[in-house]
């Protein structure tokens, strides 16, 4: 009972480890891969970090679950001057929401500009 209590307080004080510095290669090499809608768990993630900022991986989905799931590859970072600091560049991606369609810029890193 005691190896148990101790267990979960060391899981419970643990420092996650820190995510993975991304290079370029890395972020094409991922955003090729083809994904499976409705496989990917949680719907967004931290990829890791470039240019000292977080690559977060959503995957959104509308009414119809999962076959128009989408997935977005962008910076934690809004569009604009804090974008531009970090290297990345606007992009105006459209996802399913409800019965329609939204769409919503995104900092994402340059590297994915035309892919």
């Amino acid at each position: 009972m005691i190896a148990l209590l101790l267990a979960t307080v060391l899981a419970m004080t643990t420092t996650p480890p820190a995510p993975k510095q991304l290079s370029d290669a890395d972020i094409v090499a991922f955003a090729s891969k083809p994904f499976t809608p409705g496989n990917e768990v949680p719907a967004s993630y931290v990829l890791g970090i470039h240019h000292g900022a977080k690559v977060l991986v959503e995957f959104r989905c509308g009414d119809v679950c999962p076959q128009y799931t989408s997935r977005h590859i962008h910076y934690d970072v809004e569009p604009g001057p804090a974008c531009d600091k970090i290297g990345g560049r606007v992009r105006n991606e459209s996802f399913v929401q409800g019965i329609g369609v939204m769409r919503k810029d995104f900092c994402v890193p340059a590297v994915l500009i035309g892919k």
